[in-house]
């Protein structure tokens, strides 16, 4: 069996933002009020990291990479947006071919937000932004019958579509 040439990634890129509440929920919460929620919390922490699955995964098989025989191309079929410059650098930076990154110019980069209570509890919030426009992308121009295509998380829309071109291209790409 030959070794793989590449790796393609498919899944969200996104930023994180985590935020840690010095106090307890339960205790801003009250269930004659459940059906009126209006609630805000000042947090005592906020980190800003990138994040999502295609992020992650890409950047950890460039880490594996270097323990490898026969290097593979890692490369990722995801989409930024507007604000994505510091995801491409990144990539850049470790690299991660970044051709296969659609640029939204019109929307932001998918986001999540998380704040945690003092119980572990969370509240999140997640924003798909950019990444709906994945859905868009070739992956026949990515990819070669010696590609492994890794298809994580993403939004329904981009998901569905790598889906269908992975069935649809089974007995090309063996």
């Amino acid at each position: 069996m030959k070794p793989f040439s590449s790796v393609v990634v498919t899944g969200t890129m996104a930023y994180d933002e985590i935020m840690d509440f010095p106090g307890k929920f339960i205790d801003h919460f009250h269930p004659e009020r459940l059906h009126q929620i209006n609630i805000s919390f000042a947090v005592s922490n906020l980190e800003k990291q990138l994040g999502g699955t295609a992020t992650n995964i890409s950047y950890n098989l460039s880490l594996a990479n270097a323990y490898l025989e026969n290097r593979v191309s890692v490369i990722p079929l995801s989409a930024v947006g507007k604000d994505g410059r510091q995801l491409l650098d990144f990539f850049k930076k470790n690299g991660v071919k970044i051709n296969g990154i659609y640029i939204d110019k019109t929307q932001y980069t998918a986001t999540g937000k998380v704040i945690t209570d003092q119980n572990d509890n969370q509240i999140w919030g997640y924003y798909y932004g950019a990444s709906k426009s994945a859905a868009k992308i070739d992956i026949k121009k990515h990819s070669n019958n010696r590609s492994l295509w890794i298809i994580s998380a993403n939004h329904p829309d981009a998901f569905l579509h790598f889906q269908k071109e992975a069935i649809r291209n089974n007995n090309t790409y063996r």
